[in-house]
């Protein structure tokens, strides 16, 4: 749930300058990975966080990648 923080200062700065999109990029796949292997067990305790993990980390990807395009657009031509 750490990046929840995250998500609340990127809202709270409208900026998301200090998040690495390629991280949490990175880690959606190892988090899918788990949670499938948690169905295929029928291991809740595996599946719950992960898929938890997964929605958090593409809400903050949603956010970081929104506030990115909105500052590109707000930045004048030189």
């Amino acid at each position: 749930m750490a990046p929840t923080l995250q998500i609340h200062r990127m809202l709270r700065t409208r900026s998301a300058d200090d998040v690495s999109l390629g991280y949490f990029a990175l880690l959606i796949p190892g988090f899918l990975l788990w949670a499938f292997y948690g169905l295929a067990r029928h291991d809740w305790p595996l599946v719950i966080p992960n898929t938890v993990a997964t929605a958090v980390a593409l809400v903050t990807i949603a956010v970081a990648a929104q506030l990115k395009r909105s500052s590109a657009q707000a930045e004048p031509d030189v």
